[in-house]
Formats: structure tokens, sequence, C-alpha cells
């Protein structure tokens, strides 16, 4: 939580998911807070960095699996290293910066469109009712099912791609 705006919440404006009533606040609160209005400019720098390790990855989709997994640890470093302060847990990703990375693994390969309805999808497999959130407790079965759906449409070894980052990524996440 950072003055009153959790990190869902941050995730969900940079997003444009967030639904009018509640961006409002936060826009309000950006026009009068250099510090938010800083850790905005942070996270989507980070964003960005993400968006260019991220197809890095997507060129080594026809490397050898030991070569995938040194890119997945060299890019999985350099994100880390990049993170904003006020984002970082303690060296761990949340769920919600888990699934950013691999939105972002997959913008360059699918699309942002194709790439944000195949979470949707995932998670909306993976995850119960009452917890629509990707959570560390599905993590595996959302990682599982992205790459299905994945490999599904775009090929074996993109399914494959995703499946190992989100291995990667597990164990990161909280």
């Amino acid at each position: 939580m950072h003055h009153g705006i959790s990190e869902q919440q941050w995730f969900d404006y940079l997003e444009l998911t967030i639904e009018a009533s509640a961006r409002r606040p936060i826009d309000a609160h950006l026009r009068g807070c250099a510090p938010c209005r800083a850790l905005l400019d942070d996270i989507r720098a980070w964003e960005s960095q993400v968006r260019e390790e991220a197809s890095r990855l997507a060129a080594a989709v026809d490397c050898p699996a030991p070569e995938i997994d040194r890119l997945l640890a060299e890019v999985l470093n350099r994100i880390h290293a990049g993170q904003p302060a006020a984002l970082s847990s303690g060296g761990r990703w949340s769920c919600s910066e888990a699934v950013l990375l691999l939105r972002a693994l997959l913008d360059p390969i699918c699309g942002a469109g194709a790439s944000r309805n195949a979470i949707s999808l995932a998670a909306s497999q993976s995850c119960p009712p009452e917890q629509p959130r990707v959570a560390a407790g599905n993590w595996p079965l959302f990682v599982s099912n992205l790459s299905s759906a994945i490999a599904a449409v775009y090929g074996s070894a993109t399914g494959l791609l995703v499946r190992r980052a989100g291995a990667c990524l597990a164990l990161e996440v909280c």
C-alpha cells in the first residue's frame, strides 16, 4: 500500500482495467502528490524494461532448452535489478508482478490483446470464483493453463517458453 493505493490498484491503473470510479481518486491523488507521480514514472520505466527483456526471450523461442533457461535467469536478474523500490517485496515478486512479467513475455509474440485474453482465460480456469486473481496457491495451475492455451495457438515452442518462464517465476512468487 502506497498512500492508500494498493499494488493491485497501481497495476490495474496502468493496465487501464480499473473502473472509472476507482480511477478518479487515483488521478486526483497523482495531481497533488509528487512522490506518487515519481512512483508511477518508475513503474512505467520498469514496465518498459520488462517488455524489452521479454522481447529478448521471445527471440529465443527456437533455442535449446538449456539456453532458454540461462536466458530466463539472466532476464529475471536484470528485471529484479530495475524494479522500483516501492514495489520490491524483499527480492520476491508478487503474483500481480509475475503475471505482468508473463504478459510482457507474450506481448511481442501474441500481441497485447491476445496475451491479455490468454492470461484472463488461464486465470478464470485456475482461480476459484471467490478469489478471481492468481495467487501463489494456484500459480502452477495458472502457468499450466496459460502454457496450454498459448501452445494451442502459437505452437509448442512458445508454450514451452511460457511453462519455463512460469516455473522460474514460481521460485520467486510470494
